[in-house]
């Protein structure tokens, strides 16, 4: 009997040394608070040239190339590359997914305000559109949605679409690889998939079988039918992010797989994978890491629904940021003050890696968010959107009935910037983006109006001050 104490007390010790470690890993980070706002008006147009105009897209994803950067006593100046997503109309138009590039200037806000929202002064300065080669020549992607039932290779629009059957894609994740290309989230498939310079597709990665959406079991990538296993229907890879090492590429599901009890709002258990990228990996391409991220419990005023991630970045090898928000803000078509926009610190160290699961396929959870000793990740929250002090020094709100300066519905955007002060080494901006679902009052596709609409959203950028120990 002793001993069974004593094996009880060296298993609960090591238990408690093994969470005490773990939350040494968050010690040390700080959220100083919003610095800066950028904002672009809703009705702005991108550089499609050609003679057409098309409606300036948000930021489902963004990234700054920081080759770019350029420091002066209270200045910074750079590039920032924005991703919108498919288009108006949630894949009801021939939009053509692209980049966006802004040339940028941020001068940070000081002291307790008010201040305008203006510390950030973007320009759109370019605007490149996705291709892929087919019969010998780059063909642009389209927005429409993925569906003809008939591919069940790739995602492609039905081919009496006014698309004609081009391949479809629905943006959601960017990271930069500098001077070669990028890699893109696309939510469709769930896929990625790396671009060159000029954004012509160059190489494409396939999560695991169990990943893709199955209809009356066969592959059918459209986004208006919930599948019965695989990713749910329009929630897809919405988070992308590059490990410092460069040698992992980290995709996040938005919500639960279906066979993860996902056909549930209740449902709480997401994936995070890891891509292996690393030239001349004898795994290169294939999934090395499949964790568990536990959502959490704030989607409704009466938080009986999960909160689904829009974005994850990564601070170091093991260390990452996601971004989780519900479905209330300016643009919504639900009622209700914003309750829970979240930016969450979380570890992969202790975890469970799934990928490594000896039967080789990764297991199914249950409705109900597993816990640490399961085999989830760990997290804690880091830096709250709605904080009101923080958003009324900008002269930004909450308010349930929204007016132009509410906060918006759809944040989907993480990038860092190196503050690079002497006195502050490890200290950082995040960067924080909104997705304006192409909100203006005209919009404006291939030249066209397609749409328009009653409520204007703006494009936005919120400006964080961070202390980020570790990150280099």
């Amino acid at each position: 009997m002793r001993r069974w104490y004593l094996e009880l007390g060296l298993i609960l010790g090591l238990a408690w040394r093994a969470a005490a470690q773990v939350d040494r890993i968050f010690e040390g980070f700080e959220n100083h608070g919003l610095v800066g706002v950028g904002r672009i008006s809703a009705s702005a147009f991108d550089r499609t040239g050609n003679g057409r105009q098309d409606s300036l897209g948000g930021f489902s994803a963004m990234a700054v190339d920081p080759s770019s950067l350029r420091y002066s006593s209270n200045q910074i100046t750079g590039q920032l590359i924005g991703l919108p997503d498919r288009g108006f109309g949630d894949g009801s138009t021939d939009y053509r997914p692209r980049l966006e590039f802004f040339d940028f200037s941020f001068t940070p806000a000081i002291g307790t305000g008010p201040f305008p929202q203006n510390q950030l002064r973007l320009t759109n300065s370019a605007t490149r559109m996705f291709t892929y080669r087919e019969r010998g020549r780059w063909i642009p992607f389209t927005g429409l949605d993925a569906d003809d039932s008939g591919q069940t290779r790739v995602p492609r629009a039905r081919p009496d679409s006014p698309a004609a059957g081009r391949r479809s894609l629905d943006p959601e994740g960017l990271v930069i690889l500098p001077g070669s290309g990028y890699w893109v989230a696309d939510e469709y498939g769930p896929a990625l998939y790396r671009f060159d310079r000029r954004a012509r597709l160059q190489e494409t990665l396939w999560p695991p079988d169990s990943f893709l959406p199955r209809i009356d079991g066969r592959v059918q990538f459209t986004a208006q039918k919930p599948p019965e296993s695989g990713r749910r229907n329009n929630r897809g890879f919405e988070g992308l992010t590059l490990t410092p090492d460069r040698r992992r590429l980290v995709a996040f599901l938005q919500s639960p797989l279906m066979q993860d009890a996902g056909g549930s709002n209740r449902s709480q258990n997401t994936r995070m994978l890891e891509f292996d990228i690393a030239p001349r990996s004898p795994t290169r391409g294939q999934v090395v890491g499949d964790y568990v991220y536990p959502l959490t419990w704030h989607g409704s005023p009466n938080q009986d629904r999960h909160t689904p991630v829009s974005e994850v970045l990564a601070l170091t090898d093991t260390t990452f940021l996601a971004l989780e928000r519900d479905g209330f803000g300016r643009g919504s078509p639900t009622n209700g003050s914003p309750a829970y926009k979240q930016i969450v610190l979380f570890t992969t160290q202790g975890a469970t890696n799934w990928a490594r699961s000896p039967k080789g396929v990764p297991p199914e959870f249950p409705e109900r968010a597993l816990s640490e000793a399961e085999g989830a990740m760990r997290r804690r929250e880091f830096i709250d959107l709605t904080d009101s002090r923080q958003l009324a020094r900008f002269g930004l709100n909450t308010k349930a009935q929204p007016d132009e300066n509410t906060l918006s519905e759809k944040w989907e955007a993480l990038t860092l910037v190196p503050l690079r002060d002497p006195t502050r080494p490890r200290d950082f901006l995040l960067w924080v983006g909104n997705d304006h679902d192409f909100k203006a009052p005209q919009v404006w596709h291939n030249g066209q109006i397609v749409a328009t609409n009653a409520v204007a959203v703006d494009l936005m950028i919120l400006v964080y001050r961070v202390t980020l120990p570790g990150v280099q």
